[in-house]
């Protein structure tokens, strides 16, 4: 694929890699910090640096995504059930290949437990969260433009371009604000973490003096 080629892939899947950091943005945000125990400034650089990836990324993972379910025969006529059980299992093995790599090289995490547990829950995440996200992905899409889904959307098939365009921004707003307020809260409970370890580490000199 030559360079026209793959901006022509990019702006095509445009409306899935934003989907797709829209929803990523604030889940992996939580996961990191709070479950996982990495670092605001680790954390932020992979939503950073995956979130900019998605855009080369994902016309890859989506383009493969595509080929499979027409390998498998899964159309728009197929059930729910068979999208969920494919985008399950294609979510999950996306993650496990892709985590290692953004949070050691991309993000410079060193420490390889906490890469371990990171790219297991962001996997496990995937599992659960996977057919949803990919389904999200195609409603965003259709709020973007104007193209006849893969899937049926009766909530939406009424609405005006103009009002799901709007749609479409405001979660992009959403997402952002909601991880702006996890890191916000996690720098704030570091602060009170060494706080704490500080006060401490002066009451033990204090007593050692005495």
């Amino acid at each position: 694929m030559d360079g026209r080629g793959l901006y022509k892939k990019i702006k095509e899947y445009a409306p899935e890699s934003t989907a797709l950091s829209v929803l990523a943005l604030p889940l992996y945000a939580f996961i990191e910090t709070e479950l996982v125990g990495m670092s605001s400034v680790v954390s932020f650089k992979s939503r950073l640096f995956t979130t900019l990836g998605n855009y080369v990324s994902v016309p890859l993972f989506m383009g493969a995504r595509d080929y499979t379910k027409d390998q498998a025969g899964i159309n728009k006529e197929t059930s729910e059930e068979n999208h969920t059980k494919h985008d399950r299992v294609f979510a999950a093995v996306s993650a496990t290949i892709v985590k290692p790599f953004v949070y050691r090289v991309l993000a410079g995490e060193t420490d390889w437990e906490k890469i371990m547990y990171g790219t297991l829950a962001t996997t496990a995440a995937s599992v659960v969260l996977g057919p949803a996200a990919l389904k999200f992905m195609d409603y965003y899409k259709y709020l973007i433009r104007d193209e006849h889904p893969k899937r049926n959307f009766e909530i939406l098939k009424n609405k005006e371009s103009v009002f799901r365009r709007r749609v479409a921004f405001g979660l992009v707003a959403a997402s952002l604000a909601l991880t702006t307020t996890i890191y916000t809260a996690s720098i704030n409970n570091l602060e009170g973490l060494l706080g704490e370890t500080n006060q401490s580490s002066v009451i033990e000199i204090k007593k050692e003096k005495e």
